[in-house]
């Protein structure tokens, strides 16, 4: 799947940002972190997410877990800020535009982990459900 992505996308000091669990969940799905907060760090650039994103799917669809149970998809926001959530919207979509329209994935269910406490994150969830729902 990912033969002409090339290895150079992926950062060991970046690679955090998205990733998948070397297990599946009880129903055999395979499982992929994206820590969101990560993206405050310096570097990252919409094309090299994009690219590091990409080669992360196309090694999930890999995996036979995959191909037959489906992806589930935990979304870390824990550490995130209103401000950052502006600040990746392009790049949120992107990914989104990714996972749902580019590739023949089995999307089976997003789990999203927030603060208890920070008032934005209603904003979040509902810029969230509104891309998914169209």
């Amino acid at each position: 799947y990912h033969k002409d992505v090339t290895l150079d996308v992926i950062d060991t000091d970046r690679n955090r940002f998205v990733r998948l669990l070397p297990e599946t969940d009880d129903s055999g799905r395979t499982i992929m972190v994206i820590c969101v907060n990560e993206l405050e760090k310096d570097g990252w650039t919409d094309n090299s997410i994009g690219r590091y994103y990409w080669y992360v799917v196309h090694a999930a669809m890999e995996r036979k877990s995959c191909r037959e149970n489906g992806l589930v998809v935990l979304l870390n926001y824990k550490g995130g800020s209103r401000e950052l959530s502006e600040k990746i919207s392009s790049v949120r979509q992107l990914c989104r535009s990714i996972l749902f329209e580019c590739m023949p994935i089995h999307f089976r269910i997003s789990h999203l982990f927030l603060e208890p406490s920070a008032h934005w994150h209603w904003w979040l969830i509902l810029s969230l459900v509104s891309k998914i729902s169209s």
